[in-house]
């Protein structure tokens, strides 16, 4: 009966060529859309989402205001000071980071090449699933010459992954090139990642610099913050 059925369909489509012919791409081109579409919303909605802590982290925000009392503008950027005396003041809080971003020289024997490098407390991989190959996540941020590569950067520099202890040349600007001893090697970053970091230093600042992030005017710094409260408590 079957058989019948799809002798039927194939005469009625050879009988109609160009009719037929319209009817399967423009089914043909609906389906690569839609399968297209649904890849495409799959991916966003997958953004972050491999983070243990998901539910429980929190981006601050600096909302301005002029002399009148009116709303002014927002930015997702914070101080300096926020992140340590949040986590002093605010009950709840298990852990914070902040996060910035700098341009650093990387020299490899007589090499040197430019990378991008972002400075965050020892905090951070408490709040983001980033697995480590090799070093223990709560330490590796500690020190001041700590540095936590990416499996990447670390066959690039050393060529293996077995990078741990292994010192980095670096430096800032006209600064000379200081040691920094690699205290982690993290997995490659995933794909979904809105985050993506190659080189991990802690973050440190001088006193000056440190007064002028008080109130923010250094608009570079990320406060992400491991809040145990629903979202209700957290406005």
């Amino acid at each position: 009966m079957f058989k019948n059925y799809f002798k039927t369909a194939f005469r009625n489509l050879l009988r109609n060529k160009i009719y037929s012919g319209i009817n399967i791409l423009g089914l043909s081109m609906g389906l690569a859309c839609g399968m297209l579409i649904i890849l495409y919303v799959k991916d966003e909605v997958s953004y972050d989402r491999f983070h243990d802590n998901l539910n429980n982290i929190y981006r601050i925000s600096t909302v301005q205001y002029n002399v009148e009392g009116k709303r002014d503008g927002a930015m997702g950027y914070s101080g300096y000071l926020q992140g340590p005396r949040f986590a002093a003041d605010v009950p709840g809080i298990k852990a914070f980071t902040r996060i910035e971003q700098d341009m650093r020289d990387v020299k490899n024997g007589e090499n040197i090449k430019a990378w991008q490098v972002h400075l965050a407390d020892s905090g951070f991989f408490s709040i983001f699933s980033f697995p480590l190959l090799s070093g223990n996540p709560k330490t590796a941020l500690l020190a001041p010459d700590a540095v936590v590569i990416t499996e990447d950067v670390a066959k690039e520099q050393f060529g293996t992954k077995d990078a741990l202890g292994k010192v980095l040349l670096m430096k800032r600007g006209d600064d000379q090139f200081k040691p920094y001893t690699v205290t982690g090697v993290a997995k490659r970053i995933p794909q979904n990642s809105s985050l993506k970091f190659k080189i991990l230093v802690p973050i440190r600042h001088p006193q000056w610099m440190r007064a002028m992030m008080k109130t923010g005017s250094i608009s570079s710094l990320i406060l992400l913050l491991y809040w145990t409260r629903p979202l209700t408590e957290v406005r």
